[in-house]
């Protein structure tokens, strides 16, 4: 069985170090270069061409966005190793929005990271899986700017629409927000699973190509209709009978997840009941099936992702294997599809 062809681009040497050392226990991962640089990175990867890069966010020259934006037409999957800053989370946002796999973020680093040692081997091997994969074309430059929001009356919505995704969908969310209609007369609820701080700047991230306000989930703010809302990083986005938002961090981690989506279909679905559609897009794991089978026994609708335009199949193979869909989209018909059950129940 051939070995993962790793390439570590870190700008710390001790991290570098510890890393190494991790994954030198492994028996299916080679470690075959390494830089602390950007052209070090760039230089490096050209001449090896690694199955899977693990990139570094901030760099001694730069950030780890320069080094990704030299292989936006490479299909090498890049995992970010963020920091948990601010500076950090907006390079790690952006770095998803120009279409990097995935991202770990590093805790208390240095000798810290020896605590993401199983989240980093499961993302490094599924990244290895989707080589070859081309990603989704949303950087910054290629989005549409921001239509024009029509001047619309918002009021508490009496039908939702809730997106869960994972892995390789922050690009793809992008693309459909951006072809949704500036009249959206329901309540657009997102649940991507990421860390607090990063939620925000994704928010707001959507803000910018959006026909109508995304923002990050507030405590108590309503279910509005035009607006759209993102599940805020460690906290399980539950929803009140008046549809208000709740935020519950006092609930474990679901699956190691929270936010997790599972969490908030239970409470979505038997408040919107027919007028309510899940859409289930890329990611590892099974997150949704579970509020799927409640979302079901209410009435509302499921749409799972094609598996042919899914950077990884694990939450819509789950949903369809469960039988729970009404319909399979893929990426291209999904912000139609969204917008004829808006139009139509």
């Amino acid at each position: 069985m051939s070995r993962i062809r790793l390439f570590l681009v870190e700008d710390s040497l001790v991290i570098r170090s510890i890393l190494k050392r991790m994954l030198l226990e492994e028996t299916d991962i080679e470690v075959v270069g390494e830089a602390s640089k950007v052209k070090d990175a760039i230089d490096g990867i050209n001449s090896l061409n690694p199955d899977v890069v693990t990139l570094d966010v901030i760099l001694q020259d730069g950030s780890g966005l320069d080094v990704l934006k030299k292989f936006s037409d490479s299909k090498i999957p890049f995992i970010m190793l963020s920091s948990l800053t601010t500076e950090g989370a907006q390079v790690t946002i952006d770095a998803l929005n120009y279409g990097a796999f995935d991202y770990v973020a590093k805790i208390n680093p240095p000798l810290g990271i020896v605590s993401i040692k199983e989240e980093l081997l499961k993302k490094i091997r599924a990244a290895y899986l989707v080589k070859g994969k081309i990603r989704v074309k949303s950087c910054i430059e290629c989005l549409p700017s921001k239509k024009a929001i029509a001047k619309v009356e918002k009021r508490v919505a009496n039908k939702a629409v809730a997106i869960i995704a994972s892995t390789g969908a922050p690009p793809q969310i992008r693309k459909v927000v951006s072809e949704l209609d500036p009249v959206f007369d329901a309540s657009l609820i997102i649940v991507q699973h990421m860390p607090v701080g990063f939620t925000k700047l994704f928010a707001d991230s959507l803000n910018t190509i959006s026909p109508f306000s995304i923002v990050e989930a507030e405590d108590g703010q309503m279910l509005l209709t035009n607006t759209g809302i993102v599940a805020k990083g460690g906290y399980h986005l539950r929803v009140k009978s008046d549809k208000s938002i709740y935020l519950d961090d006092k609930t474990q981690a679901y699956f190691g997840l929270r936010p997790a989506g599972d969490m908030t279909l239970e409470t979505l679905a038997p408040l919107f009941k027919e007028k309510l559609l899940v859409v289930i897009m890329t990611g590892m794991g099974s997150d949704g099936t579970n509020g799927a089978k409640v979302v079901k026994t209410f009435g509302g609708k499921v749409y799972a992702e094609d598996e042919s335009s899914c950077v990884v199949y694990g939450m819509p193979g789950a949903i369809i294997r469960s039988n729970l869909q009404d319909r399979i989209v893929s990426l291209s018909d999904i912000p139609n599809a969204i917008m004829e059950f808006v139009k139509n129940y």
